[in-house]
Parts: structure tokens; sequence; C-alpha cells
């Protein structure tokens, strides 16, 4: 650093001296030239002045421009130096400006460097909750996480943990088989009340083989469409429970968390997930506005009666047309 500043100031010195003595020389040729026309001026002024008087007054003009001559490059001189010395000041910030930019520059990448290693760490930790929240045996709401057990330190209080572990898996193992056998038996209903309204209200196969398998046990004769009107009452009610169970469903989706469980509470049913919830209730209703489906009256009143017909009535041809106007042999 100190030998380019060195060669830096000799360059800068030796441009800066060949300027001065350029500028020295033009100097003494314009004093020259006015020294010379003062003397030829003085001369034809003093033509009658004796030689001696005239030869002191331009030797101490002479020594007097010699002296100004030395006082301006002595001025030029302090002036270079001063030029000097402001360049140094200068050189010397801008090295302290590039080393304090440099200790600057290395605290950033220190910074950087630990901040890299910081968010190695976060990617990491978020990576670690992301697989303990996607497991297999977590539900929504609730988050099963392995924690890792620390070093033991023999605590004097003690701990129940291992006894009880068992009795509370199989009890978890059996909650959560009922929650599916509930979960399949909704299912299965609404597969049965989809399939009553894809087969478009009628059940007109299952009550003919009733009537086939009641006459053969009985030995009866069948009247047709003995039982048309009970039988397709029974569909509609079915039908009627099947869409007010779907409409209560649609209702109660827009339904949140809070207004379900409280719906729950008044109807005294048991709080598992949002969905189980919905067909809880949506089951409930039903059963509040058409009476319970495994009600023995109703199923005593659903139960079609039995005509005893005797041999001298008169017959029927066995050859019946349903409602859709398709014939139908008994």
């Amino acid at each position: 650093m100190t030998a380019r500043l060195d060669n830096r100031m000799e360059d800068k010195n030796s441009v800066k001296l060949k300027e001065k003595s350029n500028e020295e020389s033009t100097l003494r040729e314009d004093l020259e030239k006015i020294h010379k026309e003062n003397e030829r001026l003085r001369n034809l002024l003093t033509q009658g002045d004796d030689e001696g008087g005239d030869s002191t007054v331009s030797r101490l003009q002479r020594e007097l421009a010699v002296l100004r001559r030395q006082v301006l490059a002595k001025k030029i001189a302090e002036d270079d130096i001063f030029a000097m010395k402001q360049e140094i000041e200068q050189l010397r910030t801008s090295a302290l400006a590039k080393g304090s930019f440099e200790t600057e520059l290395d605290n950033l990448r220190s910074e950087v460097s630990r901040l890299k290693i910081q968010g190695v760490k976060d990617r990491e930790q978020r990576e670690l909750w992301k697989g303990e929240a996607l497991r297999p045996g977590n539900k929504r709401g609730s988050v099963a996480i392995n924690i890792p057990e620390g070093s033991k330190h023999g605590s004097p209080r003690p701990r129940w943990a291992d006894n009880l572990s068992e009795a509370d898996k199989w009890r978890k193992e059996y909650a959560k088989m009922k929650e599916m056998h509930r979960a399949a038996s909704m299912e299965a209903e609404v597969l049965k009340g989809k399939r009553v309204v894809a087969e478009g209200g009628t059940n007109l196969k299952t009550r003919l083989e009733a009537v086939a398998n009641r006459s053969a046990r009985k030995g009866l004769k069948a009247t047709p469409r003995r039982d048309c009107e009970e039988a397709a009452g029974c569909s509609d009610k079915i039908n009627d429970r099947f869409l007010y169970i779907e409409a209560q469903k649609k209702e109660l989706m827009n339904y949140k968390k809070l207004g379900l469980e409280m719906l729950c509470r008044e109807a005294g049913l048991k709080l598992h997930a949002v969905d189980l919830r919905i067909g809880d209730i949506a089951d409930y209703r039903p059963d509040k506005a058409f009476g319970k489906k495994d009600d023995p009256a109703s199923e005593k009143d659903k139960e079609p009666s039995i005509h005893a017909v005797s041999d001298n009535s008169p017959s029927v041809d066995a050859a019946s047309v349903s409602e859709d106007g398709r014939s139908v042999e008994l």
C-alpha cells in the first residue's frame, strides 16, 4: 500500500514539477522582456545621467526581480506541498473506508451463512411436523405426534401409564370399530333410499313375491291389486323419509361446528366428527317427524292383510295389469 502511494506521489510530483518548470520559464522570459523594456525606456529618459548611477539602479532592479522570483517560487512550492498533503489525506480516508467496507462485507457474509443454517433447520422442522400431521392414524382436529423420549431423571412420583396403555388401546380400537360400523350402516341406509328412488318408487317385484309366497303358504287365492294401495303408501312414506333426510343434510351442511354441537346436545346425541354429527341429526329429525323404522306397532300396521276367498266366489283372471300398464302373471 505504501509503495503504491509513493509511486503515485512520484508520478504526480514529476508532472507538477514539469508544469512548474514550464511556468517558471515563461514567467522568467516575461520578466526579462519587461526588464529590457524598462531599461530601454530608462535609457531614453535618462540619456544625460552618468553611467555610475545607471548601473546602481539597474543592479538594484535586478536584485529586486530575483527576490520576486524567489518569493513566487517559494509560494508555488508551498501550494504544491499543501496539495500533496490534501491528496495524502484523501488516500488515507479512502483506505480506511475500504477497510471498514471489507469488515462490513465480512459481517454480512457471516449473517447470510447463519440465516442459511437457520432456514435449513426450520425446513427440517416443518417437514417433521408435516409428516406427523399426515400420518394415517391422525384425524381431523386432532394430531398424534411421536414425542421422543428424554433422559430419565429418576422422578420419585410413580407412573402407571404402562399398566393402562393396553386397556386404553383396546378401548380406542373398540370406539373406532363402532364408528366404522355406524358409518357403514348410515351408508347402507342412504344406498337403500337411492335404490328406491332409482326404481321410481315402485316395489312391484317384492310385492308380487310376497303375495305368491303367502298364497302358496296359506292355500288361498290371491286377489290382484289387493294391497297395492297399502304398498304404494309405504313406498311413498319411504321416499318422503329419504327426501326429508337429504334435505336435512343439505340444510345442516351450512351449520358451523358450534351450532351442530348445540343441536346434538339438545337431541341427546353423542359428539362425533362433523360428518357423523350431520348424519345423526339428519336421522334423528325424520324419526321425530315420521316415527322410528323399528317401531313394532308401525311394522304391524304396515303388514298387508290377507283376505280369505271361498271357492264359490267369482273367479278372477290370473293375469292382472300393473300400475305402469304391464301384465303380471300371478
